[in-house]
């Protein structure tokens, strides 16, 4: 039954497609959408399964946080994290936010207008600017950021995709450039609890620890395989399982060892 202000759907037990409405809506039984719902007004539902007994707001876009990335070079960005004051870390590719120069990381105020206090410039090296970018970053136990991505200098020094900048965006140069024998791009990093670095990426073995000073702790043996290259590892994440330390790691092979 439709009418300008109520739809009802009775015994429906799944619906694809788009579906649009306005006014009060009601779904009866246990229905499952998969597709958009555009509605102006109530639905009940709960979650993604919709069902009588809930009711859920449908959520417009909030027009008023601006991010304005029209002075970069075919901008993306590839990692965001929002900081306990409420302030977002992006980083990507872009050479500017609100036509403020801040290479491929920055911070942004809850609004999404730059925050200019945060500067991050001169990463490239010989790199142009539609090609570097910053893949991903983690935080350490002191706020400082560690940056992995394609980039081979930040402000004029050798570093082979790891940089660490500290909490106004300051290259912070006690980390040394790490002794990859060959290396392409770091696509993940992350922090142990001792803030030893693991990255993974397209370098020589795919995988390496750093110590906290950017030399390679040479202690992580990774057994070889023709089931993988250096190419391979897209993903790193940490685990504890009854209290031993793990290192999970994730891409393109097949076999390992």
């Amino acid at each position: 039954i439709s009418s300008e202000h109520e739809t009802r759907i009775d015994v429906l037990s799944s619906f694809t497609g788009s579906y649009a409405t306005t006014g009060s809506n009601t779904f009866v039984e246990n229905q499952i959408v998969s597709a958009s719902i555009d509605v102006s007004g109530s639905i009940n539902a709960d979650m993604f399964e919709l069902d009588i007994t809930e009711t859920a707001d449908i959520h417009s876009l909030n027009t008023q946080f601006n991010l304005d990335l029209s002075g970069s070079v075919t901008p993306f960005i590839y990692k965001t994290l929002v900081l306990g004051d409420g302030k977002i870390l992006v980083a990507g590719r872009f050479e500017s936010i609100d036509n403020h120069t801040t290479n491929d990381i920055a911070r942004l105020n809850v609004d999404g207008t730059v925050d200019t206090s945060f500067t991050a410039t001169s990463i490239g090296g010989g790199v142009s600017a539609a090609s570097q970018y910053i893949n991903n970053f983690a935080i350490e136990s002191d706020g400082k950021i560690i940056a992995v991505g394609n980039f081979t200098s930040v402000q004029g020094l050798s570093r082979s995709g790891v940089a660490r900048f500290t909490a106004d965006g300051t290259h912070d140069t006690s980390l040394t450039n790490p002794a990859f024998s060959s290396f392409n791009e770091v696509r993940d990093v992350v922090i142990q609890s001792d803030d030893k670095i693991v990255v993974v990426g397209n370098f020589d073995g795919g995988i390496k620890r750093l110590n906290t000073n950017g030399t390679i702790d040479t202690s992580l043996v990774v057994n070889d395989s023709t089931g993988f290259t250096n190419n391979s590892f897209y993903s790193v994440a940490l685990q504890t399982v009854s209290s031993t330390d793990y290192i999970l790691v994730d891409g393109d092979f097949s076999q390992w060892d």
